[in-house]
């Protein structure tokens, strides 16, 4: 692993221990999820991960610089 990529898994690990009990249950469900998949299912899941993501930032932070439409 990369140290650009080990510090991006420290990222996420520290988000994730942040998050209260009912995020992290959350969290380790969908990872899971996704660790059981086929790789069809893991790209539908991934698409929907962006969509999701993509529509939050929307109504969050609407014309946040970077954004593409």
């Amino acid at each position: 692993m990369s140290k650009a990529d080990k510090g991006t898994v420290q990222g996420v690990l520290l988000q994730f221990a942040h998050l209260g009990t009912t995020g992290q249950d959350q969290f380790i469900g969908m990872m899971n999820e996704f660790l059981l998949s086929s790789p069809k299912q893991r790209r539908a899941l991934t698409s929907q991960w962006k969509q999701h993501v993509a529509a939050n930032e929307q109504i969050c932070c609407p014309g946040k610089p970077g954004q593409h439409s």
